[in-house]
């Protein structure tokens, strides 16, 4: 199954985009910070990130560059 981790600070908009995907029979992870978006990355291997720029504690640019260097 594909694994999907949404990364977006904003609750509502997290969450619907998560519920049309598992709709779509995606399997979804959330991040509502960059912090916690990095040790996610770290732990699991996801298929796709969906990767808001403007978040809070860690931007998702270096959170995007984080991505590159772990895959």
């Amino acid at each position: 199954m594909n694994t999907i981790l949404i990364v977006e600070d904003e609750k509502g908009i997290s969450d619907l985009t998560r519920f049309s995907l598992e709709a779509a029979g995606y399997q979804c992870e959330c991040a509502y910070d960059g912090m916690v978006a990095a040790n996610l990355i770290e732990e699991k291997r996801y298929d796709l990130i969906l990767l808001d720029i403007m978040l809070p504690k860690v931007d998702g640019l270096t959170v995007c560059n984080r991505v590159k260097q772990v895959y």
